[in-house]
């Protein structure tokens, strides 16, 4: 079974926040409602750069999983 993109996401930021996954919703403030730090915000940023092939401005790190899976592309059918 293939994971999602989004399912994928929650765990690299459940594993980062060292949180369970259950915990994490696609619409969570990383700051605000998972107690995310700035260094763990630049690290949730930089796993899902390589995972995706993303790229953030380094100032302005995403602040939600929805904002970092927006610029996601879709999958091919």
């Amino acid at each position: 079974m293939n994971s999602t993109p989004t399912d994928t996401a929650i765990a690299l930021v459940a594993e980062i926040l060292e949180r369970d996954a259950a915990e994490i919703s696609v619409d969570a403030h990383f700051a605000d409602d998972l107690d995310a730090d700035s260094l763990n915000l630049v690290e949730i940023a930089a796993a899902l750069e390589t995972e995706f092939g993303l790229e953030f401005d380094p100032d302005h790190p995403p602040t939600s999983l929805r904002q970092a899976l927006d610029l996601i592309p879709p999958r091919p059918e």
